[in-house]
């Protein structure tokens, strides 16, 4: 793939909007949605490069997660041992003992789940979760592990119409579960995999380029005016969805309690 500005420029919109939305939350009350925004960039850049590897016969699946570990683990576990050292000095024994407790999901990848029976993302009063940030993390790397495999089965076994069908009802049917989780079990809403798997499908939807392009440059520039305006637009509107939210905790069994911790 070439370089693409645009899409270094989407980033950092997603990324000030959630970072705005921690430090001035009345400032930019539905930030979050800056990570609604990520999970589709996320999904656009890893769809292409798996689509377009595969249908030349040149993708890898050693090679992909080679390339994810690299990328990730490094800066991650840097992050983790960074944040225990810190909480040494600053963090009494039951935040430190919490801190430990999600630093191990974290390090599994799978701390989305953890936080999702631990942590209303919306409540007030979590400083003592330093780690909170890595659930993000935690959605796209469960992602990582079904998306290339869903792909590179398409490409080899199915045709081109059969590739679009299964990619869109996949999308169809996590937005469908999002929607269902929302009423009942807003957090598992919120911080699992399955029901972001439709945004990072989108991704790859336009990624794969399973939708028709506009060749007219006038089209293209206002559809993307269009679309800048509805982030920034929801980015107040999401903030009147998540206070009328259900408050119902999800509750799971931590397999990882007992390690080191009874």
């Amino acid at each position: 793939m070439v370089y693409r500005a645009e899409i270094d420029g989407l980033r950092a919109v997603a990324v000030l909007l959630v970072f705005v939305f921690h430090l001035m939350p009345d400032l930019c009350p539905g930030g979050f949605v800056g990570v609604d925004v990520f999970f589709v960039i996320s999904g656009f850049l890893i769809s292409k490069i798996i689509y377009m590897k595969a249908l030349t016969g040149e993708f890898s699946f050693i090679d992909f997660y080679h390339k994810r570990v690299l990328r990730i683990f490094p800066a991650l576990f840097f992050m983790l041992v960074t944040c225990i050292f810190a909480a040494i000095f600053v963090f009494g024994s039951r935040d430190f003992l919490a801190l430990m407790k999600s630093c191990r999901y974290a390090a599994a990848q799978v701390s989305n789940i953890f936080f999702a029976g631990e942590v209303d993302y919306f409540a007030e009063g979590h400083d003592s979760s330093p780690l909170l940030h890595t659930w993000s993390l935690g959605v796209e790397e469960q992602f990582y592990l079904i998306w290339p495999f869903v792909i590179y089965g398409l490409v080899q076994f199915a045709t081109d119409l059969q590739k679009k069908l299964v990619i869109f009802i996949l999308c169809i049917v996590s937005f469908l579960l999002s929607q269902h989780w929302l009423s009942v079990l807003p957090n598992l809403a919120f911080y699992s995999m399955p029901s972001r798997l439709w945004e990072l499908g989108i991704g790859g939807v336009l990624g794969m380029g399973f939708l028709p392009a506009f060749k007219r440059q006038y089209i293209n520039e206002t559809l993307s005016l269009i679309g800048f305006l509805l982030v920034l637009g929801s980015s107040y509107y999401l903030a009147k969805l998540s206070q009328d939210m259900p408050k119902v905790k999800f509750s799971m069994i931590h397999p990882f309690d007992g390690l080191f911790y009874r």
